[in-house]
């Protein structure tokens, strides 16, 4: 029987011993099989292979846009069986078995023995086919991980072999130069085997995939799964490109409860535990009742976010001795920004709250009371109806923090100068009242950090050099760079300053959050997603999906020289010799 749901194939994350970066090999890391892909920081087995990877640029790798044109003027999906070696299918099994092994034995070496079983529910001391499998195999009742092994890997074999057809049939294959940059890549990868292992490559492969293994059968496999990867490519903007702005605007209003978010105040009233009749502690009726009551009370009282975050802040003191000032400074200690009606389900566990926020007609300050099964009451208030999601972003930007004093003292002899921003020739922006600073000597040595700053070369790297000798921050000696972070991960008044409109390269100023002074220099900024690119990966996204799973049903995979009592018999092997490879590179590792 084919099965339908087939999600859809993550091509890289098979090759282990091979990775798709210039002149980067497996074996620096072979403990965690976590291939490094930056090739601004890959290393090199010697000169020799840097070189070669310096042949083949990322512009001579790039997808020939001919290809985007063929298919969408014309393509065939073909059909009918495709033979496969036993050998080859072994290595999609072996992969999979390699995942289940290499946490486990990990977990067991760095936690304790009997921790691999407990995070991942396999146990190394025992064969596949003796472990109950928890999940569900199509076609098999109590179901074994070497059930669970076998059918995975006879879908994904499935799945690349069609797409590798797919490709056949409609002239897409790998060029000269992608060809290059494979063989380049293995002779790394022998390289480093041979370094690190004393080791052939073909001997290493053996050890990792099995007796079966061959250095010529890995190669191909290699290039099959770089083709699917193209042809990957090639549908996705296929797909993405297909869609208008006309179109989007009508997928928004047909599937607004999947794509709209809201934003929310949120807070719970955990139901206080007591004595059962045995003297033990739990929640009862009385106290669950006694929680919806509080729940109710605190949702008549609150009109708008200020209000919400003054009686929430107000109720957690007084039920849990907590810091008012704080929370109520917290702007997030109550705020679920962007969430959609899939995620209120999941994270606050009540649909028939989501059903509540979507419903036609919900304005700003309504208030709902929810139930969270056996814990307690939520109450709910809409800081923002539905909407499309807003326009993100990204930043890289460095800063220096001067940490405000624990104990909180005022230093009140020092007067806070204004900096004169019009004497310098760049963007100043100080996001900071001199007047009412909390520590006015803390922020007057902000302030002389930044004109040394101003006063210098001005550059990113002397900005660097600061950071490194004035900051407080963790990442002072990394020159105090943030690099790439997404919106919604600092507070508000460093992430405000980092976005701001019209924000550049080389900005600079002040920002005063509940840390301390942040002296603050952006790097970049950059859109990071908007509705009309959620909506339009989510759908492409659906339409590859679709088109997998119509390739995969229309070819069959028949195993040459299958025999299922050899293949537990050499799965069995397989899994020993990973064992015993995860612990000797461990070992090997922390010697």
């Amino acid at each position: 029987m084919k099965n339908n749901k087939i999600v859809k194939i993550i091509i890289s994350v098979v090759v282990f011993a091979l990775c798709f970066a210039s002149g980067f090999f497996i074996a620096k890391e072979v403990a965690s099989r976590k291939v490094k892909t930056d090739t601004d920081s890959s290393q090199t087995t010697n000169a020799a292979d840097e070189a070669q990877s310096e042949e083949i640029s990322e512009a001579e790798l790039a997808v020939d846009h001919s290809l985007y044109t063929y298919l969408k003027d014309s393509e065939n999906i073909g059909g009918g069986k495709i033979t496969v070696d036993s050998a080859e299918y072994y290595y999609y099994c072996a992969s999979l078995y390699d995942q289940l092994i290499s946490y486990a034995v990990q977990y067991d070496y760095y936690y304790g023995e009997g921790s691999g079983l407990a995070m991942t529910g396999f146990d190394i001391t025992k064969p596949a086919d003796e472990q109950k499998y928890d999940g569900e195999v199509e076609g098999i009742k109590d179901p074994t991980y070497a059930d669970y092994i076998e059918y995975t890997a006879r879908k994904q074999m499935e799945a690349v072999k069609s797409i590798v057809e797919y490709a056949k049939l409609n002239s897409i294959e790998l060029t000269e130069k992608e060809k290059q940059f494979l063989a380049n890549n293995i002779e790394s990868a022998r390289a480093g085997i041979k370094e690190q292992y004393d080791q052939t490559i073909e001997e290493y492969l053996k050890s990792v995939y099995g007796p079966k293994m061959t250095e010529e059968l890995f190669v191909r496999i290699t290039e099959e799964q770089y083709l699917t990867n193209k042809v990957d490519e090639i549908k996705t903007k296929l797909y993405s490109d297909s869609y208008t702005d006309e179109m989007l605007e009508k997928i928004y209003e047909e599937k607004e409860k999947t794509y709209a978010v809201a934003d929310l105040r949120v807070y719970i009233v955990v139901a206080k535990t007591a004595l059962d009749d045995e003297g033990n502690e739990k929640i009862t009726n009385e106290t669950m009742a006694q929680a919806k009551k509080d729940a109710e009370q605190l949702a008549a009282s609150v009109i708008d976010d200020t209000t919400f975050k003054e009686k929430a802040s107000y109720y957690e003191q007084l039920e849990n001795n907590s810091d008012y000032e704080k929370l109520l400074s917290d702007d997030s200690y109550t705020l679920v920004e962007a969430i959609t009606y899939d995620n209120i389900t999941a994270q606050l566990g009540s649909g028939e709250l989501a059903e509540w926020v979507f419903e036609e007609g919900r304005k700003v300050g309504d208030t709902f009371v929810f139930e969270r099964e056996d814990t307690g009451y939520g109450v709910c208030m809409i800081s923002n109806t539905p909407h499309k999601p807003e326009t993100t972003y990204t930043y890289s930007v460095r800063h220096i923090l001067f940490e405000f004093t624990k104990d909180g003292n005022v230093d009140t002899n020092a007067d806070a100068i204004i900096l004169d921003t019009n004497k310098y020739d760049t963007v100043i922006d100080i996001d900071v009242k001199p007047e009412t600073t909390k520590e006015p000597a803390l922020y007057m040595k902000a302030q002389d950090v930044l004109i040394d700053y101003l006063e210098g070369e001005r550059t990113e790297e002397s900005f660097g050099e600061l950071a490194k000798e004035y900051s407080a921050d963790g990442n002072a000696a990394q020159g105090g760079i943030y690099t790439d972070v997404p919106q919604g991960q600092m507070v508000p008044e460093f992430e405000n300053w980092s976005i701001a409109e019209g924000r550049k390269p080389g900005d600079v100023g002040i920002v005063e959050t509940t840390y301390g002074y942040h002296v603050m220099y952006a790097v970049d900024k950059k859109v990071a997603t908007s509705w009309e690119t959620t909506l339009r990966d989510a759908e492409a996204n659906d339409d590859i999906n679709t088109f997998l799973e119509v390739l995969a049903d229309s070819y069959t995979c028949e195993i040459k020289n299958y025999s299922e009592l050899d293949i537990a018999k050499d799965l069995e092997e397989i899994g020993n010799g990973l064992i015993n490879f995860y612990k000797q590179a461990l070992s090997a590792q922390t010697a």
